[in-house]
């Protein structure tokens, strides 16, 4: 059906990554300092490396978690009076009620915490609170809603290392290595689900996190 016609699940729309490493112009063999001795073992072998990584989220596409006209259970849209243009207008980063949307809550019932309450049309006697705007398909219906409609949220990270080489013989030296992920310690917020359900009582809330900022030490001996 038309429309199915839409991104694929899997589809980031901008991403972006870059990655760096540097050795320190110090020490034996480098422009400055350049003896060795004990000056190259303290000032020489140091390295700093760095990756960032940068993306727009994952499409988002909501559902109502049924089966009602040739398709699988699990992957129908629901019926919205918005168009599709006006439901991507909803899509805000707000905190309401204790909780953090990614969605204007709005349009979620306050009570339940669902988008929908089993109401099939958005005719007035059938709206179960001020505000609905999803709506489950009656039988033998399919939703009007499309796919993919929204981003989930972005996502940026930053790793970073410092090691130092010390060198014994030409085969053989020891490296010390200090490593941090999410070095800025960015908080990357995660939808609660790419195909979230209208009448999920999370439906629109973001639940969890990416990781926060983590370090550590390594010590290497090659030969």
């Amino acid at each position: 059906r038309v429309l199915d016609y839409a991104r694929a699940d899997f589809d980031q729309t901008h991403t972006f990554n870059v990655n760096a490493i540097y050795q320190l112009p110090f020490g034996k063999g480098k422009m400055f300092l350049n003896q060795g001795g004990i000056v190259d073992k303290i000032i020489g072998g140091w390295e700093i490396s760095g990756l960032a990584q940068m993306g727009s989220g994952a499409p988002i596409t909501i559902l109502d978690g049924r089966g009602t006209i040739n398709t699988a259970s699990g992957r129908q849209t629901p019926n919205s009076n918005l168009t599709n243009a006006e439901i991507r207008a909803l899509q805000v980063l707000t905190e309401a009620n204790g909780k953090i949307y990614w969605i204007n809550p709005s349009v979620i019932n306050a009570a339940t915490n669902r988008a929908s309450d089993g109401y099939i049309t958005p005719s007035s006697p059938n709206v179960a609170f001020t505000g609905q705007v999803f709506f489950n398909p009656a039988e033998g219906t399919t939703g009007n809603v499309g796919r993919s409609i929204f981003n989930g949220p972005r996502f940026f990270t930053m790793n970073a290392s410092l090691l130092k080489n010390v060198r014994f013989t030409e085969t053989m030296k020891v490296q010390l290595r200090m490593e941090a992920f999410n070095v800025l310690n960015n908080v990357n917020l995660l939808a609660n689900t790419q195909f979230p359900n209208i009448t999920s009582p999370v439906f629109g809330q973001v639940t969890a996190a990416g990781a926060a900022r983590s370090m550590q030490f390594a010590f290497r001996f090659e030969f």
